[in-house]
This record gives C-alpha cells, structure tokens and sequence, in this order.
C-alpha cells in the first residue's frame, strides 16, 4: 500500500474521476486544486512527515494523517 491508502483516503472510481475523497485543505491551508496540493507537498513538506489532508466524502468533512512517503 501506498502512504494515501494507509491514511485512508477513498480514491475516485471510473473515468470520469467520480466519487473518492475530495481532497480541501492540507494542514489547514485551503487546495483548490492538484496544482496547489503538489506546491504544499514540493515546498512545505518533507519525506517521512505527517500531514493532515482535510477531505469531502459522502458530504462531510474529515481530517486524515497522511505520513509522506517518497516520490516514485
């Protein structure tokens, strides 16, 4: 398993990217978009670190610790 299935996430299902986690904040900073999650990632962020994710699923909004894993 990967570091994002360890914490839990939900990942979308199908072609069309519908359904899974939507994921809206990273350690409080709000993500708007992938983009925005990889610059926290790239800059704030470091291997072996815990994050929290704030996502969407089924309506409510959750908070996840995500320990980092090193990129592939």
């Amino acid at each position: 398993n990967g570091p994002a299935e360890d914490a839990g996430l939900i990942p979308a299902q199908g072609d069309d990217g519908q359904g899974g986690d939507l994921i809206v904040a990273i350690d409080g900073q709000p993500v708007q978009d992938t983009e925005q999650l990889i610059s926290y990632l790239v800059f704030k962020a470091d291997v072996g670190q815990t994050v929290e994710l704030t996502v969407l699923r089924d309506g409510e909004t959750i908070t996840l610790p995500l320990t980092l894993g090193a990129r592939p």
